[in-house]
């Protein structure tokens, strides 16, 4: 719980260890330099409070965060063993009050959260655009509106939705590319690179090119199996780089 106030505190939420910070600025205390280093680096980051859900490490998961907090609430409402819970509370009072100051043993923890959300970037430049998504989504039917064009479903088989805007940076006019959907499933990265043809406006490419500073905004539709699961990155075409923009994850379908 400790572990995760912490986290919560980089991501810019309301937390314990925010109001430890009003309180050592109200007293002239020094407040920790990587915490707020880390709510620093992350402040601009449009995602970055769903992967406190995502994110584990040897301390910290959602899931037994939330056992931790279940638990504690079931003792202090049946009066179990008050005395352990006071000396719990004061603990992990003492613990966030350490770690706000910059010391002990979480007086770093959020550094390799931070580093994890940064390796996750929402937009980059890449070639001659500045290339990002503000929504992804897997679906059982895209919802274009028009039956003609509309892809077919398959049994054991779904869609997944990316809504990528390109900005053209260059001088003159310039041809984005699709690109390839990765999904990191059992440990392996599976690459999805052929796009439904959905051949109506605001869906996929077609070989047409950006004027100079223009944003193109489009859907791209690839799909993918009902068993896949995990992380999902997109890798924009052109890119030679290999950038990869984090699109969330998704869930296998029993």
């Amino acid at each position: 719980m400790i572990a995760e106030d912490l986290l919560m505190f980089v991501s810019g939420g309301n937390t314990a260890t925010k109001i430890l910070q009003k309180e050592f600025k109200e007293k002239n205390i020094e407040f920790s330099a990587s915490l707020v280093g880390g709510y620093d680096r992350l402040k601009d980051r449009k995602y970055h409070k769903d992967f406190s859900m995502l994110y584990s490490d040897d301390i910290y998961s959602h899931k037994a965060a939330l056992d931790a907090g279940a638990a504690l609430r079931a003792r202090k409402k049946n009066k179990i063993q008050p005395e352990k819970v006071t000396v719990g509370g004061n603990y992990a009072i003492c613990m966030m009050a350490s770690a706000a100051a910059g010391k002990g043993r979480f007086a770093n923890y959020t550094e390799k959260y931070v580093d994890y959300i940064l390796a996750r970037p929402e937009k980059a430049a890449i070639g001659y655009f500045e290339i990002s998504t503000d929504k992804a989504y897997a679906t059982n039917k895209v919802g274009t509106g028009n039956s003609f064009v509309e892809p077919k479903t398959w049994e054991g088989s779904r869609f997944f939705v990316v809504n990528a805007s390109f900005k053209n940076l260059d001088t003159e006019s310039r041809l984005p590319a699709e690109g390839s959907l990765l999904v990191n499933y059992n440990g392996k990265d599976y690459v999805f690179d052929t796009v439904e043809p959905i051949m109506l406006e605001g869906y996929n490419i077609w070989f047409r090119g950006v004027n100079p500073l223009i944003t193109m905004k489009t859907k791209i539709v690839y799909r993918i199996p009902n068993e896949i699961e995990g992380e999902v990155f997109w890798r924009p075409g052109r890119n030679s780089s290999g950038t990869r923009l984090w699109v969330g994850r998704v869930s296998a379908v029993k």
